[in-house]
């Protein structure tokens, strides 16, 4: 995904502090899990062509690709998009809510 979408996750969870090296490998992260829930999503709209040509964007890591190409095959991909980023960004939010409960126990 965008890295600007991570950035504005990693700033919502108050990580914006981590060392650079750190804060860069995190954005990564989050992306691929993003990248991967999307095309989780998206595979029952694919044809089983389009699913390993799918599997070729997502090994290259290409998500303008990725992104062109399923908005090109599935009609609401825009939409699907953004609410597995809100379904992401929520439950990563709660996860870290929950990690701070159990540290302060």
């Amino acid at each position: 995904m965008k890295h600007e979408i991570t950035k504005n996750l990693i700033e919502e969870l108050g990580l914006e502090n981590l060392p650079e090296k750190e804060k860069n490998d995190l954005i990564v992260s989050l992306a691929d899990a993003l990248r991967s829930r999307i095309a989780e999503r998206t595979l029952n709209f694919l044809t089983e062509d389009d699913r390993i040509e799918l599997d070729k964007l997502i090994d290259q890591k290409s998500d303008e690709k990725m992104n062109k190409f399923l908005a090109e095959k599935i009609p609401n991909f825009d939409e699907i998009m953004y609410d597995e980023y809100i379904l992401f960004k929520e439950e990563t939010l709660e996860t870290q809510k929950e990690v701070k409960k159990l540290l302060a126990e």
